[in-house]
């Protein structure tokens, strides 16, 4: 029985140092990095997923 290698999903985990910096950004940085992530997965995720996670999110 041929079984094809599944994908590891992503999964991203920041240092303690990178937490700490980011606890003490400002807003308005905080804020932009936000926008900056979700514009990265707008533009990387297909629709179709981005669809799926929206069904699942009742968004």
């Amino acid at each position: 029985m041929d079984h094809e290698p599944r994908k590891k999903p992503f999964s991203y985990r920041p240092s303690q140092e990178a937490l700490k910096q980011f606890k003490d950004a400002s807003p308005e940085a905080k804020l932009n990095w936000l926008e900056e992530a979700n514009q990265f997965v707008n533009d990387f995720v297909s629709p179709e997923k981005l669809e799926r996670w929206k069904k699942i999110s009742g968004r």
